[in-house]
């Protein structure tokens, strides 16, 4: 190794994962993002080709 590389060998932090210590921070991680809320909004469907209305049911007590 010549100079310059040891010299940025010794800029960079060690990493000190285990394999064990990365699998569970990856699957909190990833828990975590698919816990988080999702509102109504941001689901949308294409109608493209598709008959898109109202839809009543009758029921019981009236339509619902």
């Amino acid at each position: 190794m010549d100079v310059a590389e040891l010299e940025l060998q010794g800029l960079a932090q060690k990493s000190r994962w285990s394999r064990p210590g990365f699998a569970m921070t990856s699957l909190a991680t990833g828990f975590a993002v698919s816990v988080q809320p999702v509102s109504a909004e941001t689901i949308t469907t294409e109608t493209n080709g598709l008959t898109a209305c109202e839809v009543k049911v009758p029921v019981k007590d009236g339509v619902a």
